[in-house]
């Protein structure tokens, strides 16, 4: 038997909340009929969750950022499209979804939506002023709360939401092996300078040694780290502080900035632009498909491209699609940068009538190319990085070694 929490509604439409043991949902469905409960939607509850079995980064971004996690972005308009489905009011919906929340922010959040929504407010209104959506998100809700489909907005946005976390998972986890190894290659390299080469260096001396020049700028290196220890640490701190303090007050233009330097290395341009074309393509899928205008479709995502040429090219897109010109044809003029298969989707999905249709299955193609990309990126890196940690490390032990095999020669002799 397992513990969930479960989200339920009685007759008169009243919320019911709870924990109950059982094998499956399904079975809860059952237990709760009998109580004449209908089961709106319910979790596994997990045990032994204490900040020990929290991870370092998620406790680090509570305690630095306080920013509300995507998991919890997908929970929330999961749950808020079921109940909202169900027929719960949604004020009485956003009350019980508050009552789980566990960050202190979403917390305030959640307040302040239901302070609004009483005075009349709409959720979008919100949340834009919370940021807690991206702009392409809340077009989508806007346009559902414009045509009463609040419901069926919110699933589109979960998708969305969902992919995006999907992606950036891929993403990590491919960066995880190289920032590994590097983080190795850094720790064998302070070893051998704090404990290898200042009782090497001291040998060196007592010894009328020719020292080649890689060992005499190792050794002069090993002992400025040395000598001035604790003042690298001071001002290593100091930096990254002055560094997240700076990223802060730029909302993070500043890391931002840095990490596009990444960009240069061939495959990882290659992989960055496909994640773009890809949140580019489903949320211009997920706009089409809430009933937003095809040019304020395309001038929403727009956005989604980091990149400020990428968004001016797709807004003069925009306007001579306004102009009547079709889709097809309007990115044709930039088949370079966009290819030739999105044309050809967005030409027969326009002649079809179903483009939202075509250019969601288009995007799952993306994703699909960005996995594979991620896969043979992994591939690729790892033996270069062993090259590097090869060369690195062997280089400095050479170092080292060379003057060595010198000395017990001239004392053979």
């Amino acid at each position: 038997m397992t513990d969930f929490s479960y989200i339920a509604a009685d007759k008169s439409g009243k919320i019911k909340r709870g924990i109950i043991s059982s094998l499956n949902p399904a079975s809860i469905r059952k237990d709760l009929a009998v109580k004449d409960l209908e089961l709106i939607s319910c979790e596994e509850i997990e045990k032994n969750v204490s900040w020990h079995n929290l991870e370092v980064s998620s406790l680090l971004k509570l305690i630095f950022y306080n920013k509300i996690t995507p998991l919890e972005k997908i929970s929330f308009t999961r749950h808020l499209a079921v109940m909202l489905k169900a027929g719960v009011p949604i004020i009485e919906a956003v009350e019980s979804l508050g009552g789980e929340t566990v960050s202190p922010k979403f917390k305030k959040i959640i307040e302040k939506l239901i302070s609004e929504l009483e005075k009349g407010k709409t959720i979008s209104s919100v949340l834009e002023k919370e940021k807690f959506l991206t702009s392409v998100n809340l077009a989508v809700l806007k346009s559902g709360e414009a045509s009463g489909n609040v419901s069926e907005s919110l699933i589109l946005i979960n998708n969305d939401l969902k992919r995006y976390y999907w992606i950036q998972k891929k993403v990590k986890g491919a960066m995880a092996y190289p920032a590994i190894i590097t983080l190795a290659l850094i720790g064998v390299s302070g070893f051998i300078i704090l404990f290898v080469l200042p009782k090497v260096g001291e040998v060196f001396k007592q010894m009328s040694l020719t020292i080649p020049l890689p060992t005499k700028i190792l050794l002069a290196f090993g002992s400025f780290v040395n000598q001035y220890f604790m003042e690298l640490i001071i001002a290593s701190i100091i930096a990254a502080i002055l560094g997240f303090f700076i990223n802060k007050a730029t909302d993070g233009l500043a890391l931002k900035f840095i990490s596009q330097m990444v960009f240069f290395i061939p495959i990882v341009k290659k992989i960055a632009n496909q994640i773009s074309m890809a949140r580019f393509v489903r949320s211009l899928s997920s706009l089409l498909a809430s009933g937003v205008h095809i040019f304020e479709s395309l001038m929403i995502s727009s956005k989604t491209f980091g990149k400020r040429h990428y968004q001016k090219i797709v807004e003069e897109i925009a306007e001579k699609v306004k102009k009547g010109v079709s889709l097809a044809s309007a990115f044709k003029d930039n088949e370079k940068i966009f290819g030739g298969m999105l044309i050809k989707m967005c030409s027969v999905g326009e002649k079809s009538g179903k483009l939202s249709d075509i250019l969601k299955e288009l995007a799952s193609f993306y994703e699909e190319e960005v996995e594979a990309d991620l896969e043979n990126f992994s591939t690729i890196i790892e033996p270069i990085l062993m090259l590097l940690v090869g060369l690195g490390v062997g280089g400095m032990v050479l170092a080292i070694i060379g003057p060595i095999y010198q000395m017990m020669g001239q004392l053979g002799q």
